[in-house]
């Protein structure tokens, strides 16, 4: 099943990108969506000299992003001008001679894309930029997470309330699968509202982030400092994503039993 991902989730992730190209001071953060053979420029920084168009298509043969997607690495060019496995790269007909890609996947392991910073000129990415960076990253696939288990969530909530319809229809059984469809219903709204305020708390912790980043005197310890904090949500949003799993699982059970019965 294709899975769109909702407006404010975007916008989001715009907010991401052009963060991104102002704390690097580079001209292009880009996230790249997989597109069969193709790449399609998903989101970019609205900076002003960023070649990349939101909605256009590249090539993925011979990409930067192919080799973070086929590999599955974290891949960083300094100058691509100075290395032959890149010097005939697309990119470099746009002047953008350094990148630096991390894979971004559906939790699955399906790859979903990659989150990118490229530059005009040659340089080296700190620890601390590829920390903040990973941040990101891992915030994104979060979102993706997110995506993923709701959809399917919401599809086997469809099939489950046609099945126990015909049920009803054809055993005479409305009361007790009325009761069932009630049930499916407020579980799947209750489990997508704790989700969304867990979601929003990380989304707090990342702009904290950014604030401290953009302070005069910020010291590594301080990034360092929120970088553990965002951590510590990030492992809470899938430690609730697996109880929810379980949760589900287990009603779905119980629910098999009584049919049972």
């Amino acid at each position: 099943m294709k899975r769109q991902i909702p407006y404010w989730l975007q916008e989001k992730w715009q907010s991401f990108a052009n963060a991104i190209a102002d704390l690097f001071n580079i001209p292009a953060a880009v996230i790249m969506k997989l597109d069969e053979k193709e790449l399609e420029v998903y989101l970019a920084s609205d900076t002003k000299s960023n070649p990349f168009i939101p909605g256009s298509h590249r090539d993925l043969a011979g990409s930067y992003c192919e080799a973070v997607i086929s590999s599955q690495q974290i891949i960083e060019i300094p100058d691509a001008t100075s290395d032959p496995r890149w010097v005939h790269n697309a990119q470099l007909n746009n002047g953008l001679l350094n990148y630096l890609g991390y894979p971004l996947n559906y939790p699955d392991g399906v790859p979903f894309g990659s989150l990118c910073v490229l530059d005009h000129k040659k340089r080296m990415y700190t620890e601390v930029e590829k920390t903040i960076l990973r941040i990101f990253r891992e915030m994104i696939e979060q979102d993706i997470a997110l995506v993923y288990y709701y959809n399917d969530k919401h599809a086997e909530l469809i099939n489950t309330i046609h099945k126990q319809y015909d049920m009803c229809r054809n055993k005479e059984e409305n009361e007790s699968q009325t009761e069932s469809l009630i049930s499916e219903s407020y579980i799947s709204t209750c489990y997508f509202n704790e989700l969304n305020d867990i979601v929003t708390t990380s989304m707090e912790a990342i702009l904290s982030l950014s604030r401290v980043i953009q302070k005069d005197h910020v010291t590594t310890e301080d990034i360092r400092t929120y970088a553990r904090g965002i951590e510590r949500k990030s492992n809470r949003l899938l430690e609730r994503i697996r109880s929810i799993q379980k949760a589900a699982f287990n009603e779905r059970s119980r629910r098999d039993d009584l049919y049972h019965l």
